[in-house]
């Protein structure tokens, strides 16, 4: 109904400045929250992470993903319409964070660039998380780059294969979906 504390998320150094917070609260109480990073008020270099138990003091900050500005030498497009990450949170202490990442991968020996949506667990509130995982199963994605591959033209713009437009959601064991 009302606020009657103002508690400031971040903990962004002089030149870099925080972009797009994303909130959410689990089913115990503790506040998650996410945010873009940017250093120069038109690229994302990154995506961190922090949580609150009382929503007035945030603390285990932490960067989950740094991006680079570059694949295989060559500029990418990292402006925050594409990087917005998700952050969603299971039982009292779990919570699960997708974003998407540029990436070069290698499929049947041949390295393709690729935009990749992954994502992190915490089972233990936010202090650490799971290495980096794909929503899609490996299999899957290897038949989606050799199809981008096999219908691309040698002249087009954007030679990228794209995963874009995910939902995420757990169900009560912390199962990704």
């Amino acid at each position: 109904k009302t606020y009657t504390e103002l508690a400031r998320i971040d903990k962004e150094p002089e030149g870099t400045y925080p972009v797009d917070p994303f909130l959410n609260i689990s089913s115990g109480g503790r506040m998650y929250a996410t945010w873009l990073v940017s250093n120069d008020y038109d690229t994302i270099s990154g995506v961190h992470f922090a949580y609150s138990d009382a929503g007035t003091d945030f603390r285990g900050h932490k960067s989950l993903v740094s991006y680079s500005k570059t694949v295989e030498g060559k500029p990418v497009d990292i402006q925050e319409r594409w990087m917005l990450p998700a952050i969603v949170p299971f039982g009292e202490r779990g919570v699960v964070i997708v974003y998407p990442n540029y990436e070069t991968v290698d499929v049947d020996g041949q390295d393709y660039k690729a935009f990749i949506m992954r994502y992190r667990v915490s089972t233990d509130g936010g202090d650490t998380f799971s290495e980096p995982k794909t929503l899609t199963p490996w299999s899957e994605l290897q038949s989606a780059i050799r199809q981008n591959a096999k219908n691309r033209k040698a002249d087009e713009a954007y030679p990228y294969y794209i995963q874009i437009l995910p939902w995420i959601c757990t169900d009560p064991d912390g199962g990704v979906h």
